[in-house]
Order: C-alpha cells, then sequence, then structure tokens
C-alpha cells in the first residue's frame, strides 16, 4: 500500500486476521488487571473503595459533623457564600484537587471519592471538632493547608 490507498489487491486476508487477532488480543491484555483469580481482584476492588463504607463517611461522618458543628456557626441565607469557602475547601480535597470551571462546575463529585480520601477528610473535621475551638476560620485553614500541603491550591 502506498500513501494510505486502501487497494484489496495489496493484502492477504489471512495475513489480515492474524494480525488484528492479535492486536486485539495485545489490547485485552493490557486492559485486564494482571492477577489471575477473582478473589484477588475482589480484595483489591475493596481496598480501593468500598460503597458502604464511602456513604457512611461522606453522609454519617462528614456531613454530620459539618451539620452539627459548622453549619449552626454560619447558618441562614446571608452567610451561604461563607459556608460554600469552607464547602469548596472540602470538596476539593475529596476530588483529589479537581477545581470548578469558569462556569462553576467541578466535574467531579465528593461522594465518589476513595474511602481513604473520605476518612483524611473526616479526620480534619473531627480535629477541628475537638480541638481548634471550632472557629470557621481554623476549619477554613486546616482544609486550605491540606490542600496546599497536596499541591492543589498555592
Amino acid at each position: 500500500m502506498k500513501n494510505n490507498d486502501f487497494n484489496q489487491d495489496d493484502f492477504n486476508t489471512d495475513e489480515v486476521k492474524r494480525i488484528l487477532e492479535q492486536a486485539e488480543k495485545s489490547a485485552m491484555q493490557q486492559q485486564s488487571l494482571p492477577f489471575e483469580d477473582e478473589d484477588t481482584k475482589d480484595e483489591l476492588d475493596a481496598l480501593i473503595q468500598n460503597p458502604e463504607e464511602a456513604y457512611n463517611n461522606y453522609y454519617k461522618t462528614i456531613n454530620k459533623l459539618l451539620r452539627e458543628h459548622f453549619y449552626p456557626l454560619l447558618k441562614g441565607t446571608v452567610n451561604q457564600p461563607h459556608r460554600q469557602l469552607i464547602y469548596d475547601q472540602k470538596n476539593l480535597l475529596l476530588t483529589f484537587g479537581k477545581q470548578k470551571n469558569s462556569n462553576g462546575i467541578r466535574g467531579a463529585d465528593g461522594r465518589m471519592a476513595t474511602t481513604n480520601r473520605m476518612q483524611m477528610v473526616a479526620d480534619l473535621i473531627m480535629e477541628w471538632v475537638t480541638t481548634d475551638g471550632k472557629s470557621t476560620f481554623n476549619l477554613f485553614t486546616k482544609l486550605r493547608d491540606k490542600n496546599v500541603e497536596l499541591g492543589y491550591v498555592k
């Protein structure tokens, strides 16, 4: 074949079949995990993400702590923009640094964060509740400092 012209007389069907089957097999191998048994795959998946634990971390820990300890400090419609400062820092951590675009869309959901990441955020909030005097600025700086440490903000 010359200049990417396709001429049916220029190829052997058996050879094309062999080449494409080889390429397909190679692509399938690259997509799969390098484990032989399903149990090992399941164990690895459970380490990476546990839906029940993620649900509990997000709703029963992170959101509950914020509702009980943070929201009362800045409640009401007038304080919604101020609360959003904290929520943005929390969501930046949960989404591994995914910033909002110019339309205010993050393109990621903190509820889908890994259980390990949710636990880290929950620990930061719990530390704030128990040791930092519940100052909203202290919560902001605690979350912001972690975002800086992880390189999500400068």
